[in-house]
């Protein structure tokens, strides 16, 4: 696990809101403290001299509502899909790498809604957000180039970031629809140009050049991308997918087949389509 904490901005090492902790045999990341009880907690410099004599294995910073910080995580971003960019970019605040190295932490200066949904799958990983009784782990690692080394006060970028994400809890009145995209009109073939010309880098990853040796991997990433664009259409992934299709596809889970089930967590963890019009993209 690389450490910088310099790189860790002034206004979060001068509160007293920090705890150690140490990895348990399950590999969870266990507190030295309550996220709920300040008299556990130390200041920066008392968890660094805990860490440095060995008696943990990393630091944690704790929020509190009173702090007025928002935490985001973003659980495997670093994955095949590579989701995570789309987030760094709207937020634009201060973020490093998660101890696994596969994930990002980010904070902003916000707080959240009282109809928030702290957790959500989202393209083999998850997004989380929390604005108190919970601790981030703390590396200092931070990505050159992925946002400045402070915390921006960003309430509507946030905002837009969670009603994208599917991180807001509609009324039960008025239940939650997905947006599909109006493609029927499309071939299956113009459909693929469609890709190629405007999500070409996702395309050739996959088809062209794949990189990942992982088929099962490959296969979900390619799920995903389609689902984008073919919506809640299993059939219609399914032939879109075709070129990679192995035996694997047709092996039972359930009541249902490895592929039928693939395309089935793509459409779910989807939240965001692409609608296409005849002149462009809406």
């Amino acid at each position: 696990m690389k450490t910088d904490w310099q790189n860790i901005p002034a206004e979060l090492r001068k509160r007293d809101e920090w705890v150690t902790w140490t990895r348990a045999a399950d590999g969870k990341k266990v507190p030295d403290g309550s996220v709920t009880d300040p008299s556990t907690w130390r200041s920066f410099r008392a968890a660094l001299k805990v860490l440095k004599r060995g008696e943990s294995d990393g630091l944690g910073f704790v929020f509190t509502r009173e702090s007025g910080l928002v935490a985001i995580d973003l659980d495997d971003c670093f994955g095949p899909t590579r989701w995570g960019y789309d987030v760094t970019r709207a937020l634009n605040s201060y973020m490093e790498e998660s101890p696994s190295g596969t994930g990002l932490h980010i904070i902003v200066k916000a707080t959240l809604p009282p109809n928030v949904r702290h957790k959500v799958p989202y393209r083999g990983g998850a997004i989380e957000v929390y604005d108190r009784a919970r601790y981030f782990t703390m590396t200092g690692t931070v990505c050159p180039g992925c946002g400045p080394k402070r915390i921006r006060r960003c309430p509507k970028a946030l905002r837009r970031v969670l009603e994208a994400y599917g991180l807001l809890k509609t009324p039960a009145s008025a239940p939650r629809v997905a947006t599909k995209p109006r493609l029927r009109w499309l071939s299956d073939a113009k459909l693929l140009d469609y890709i190629r010309r405007f999500d070409s880098r996702e395309y050739h990853a996959i088809f062209t050049k794949p990189k990942e040796r992982d088929r099962s991997k490959l296969d979900l990433r390619a799920a995903y991308l389609f689902a984008r664009y073919a919506g809640a259409d299993p059939a219609r992934i399914e032939r879109l997918m075709e070129p990679l299709r192995r035996d694997k596809w047709d092996e039972a889970r359930g009541e249902t087949t490895w592929l039928g089930r693939t395309i089935t967590k793509a459409i779910t963890e989807t939240n965001s389509f692409v609608i296409v019009r005849r002149k462009g993209v809406a």
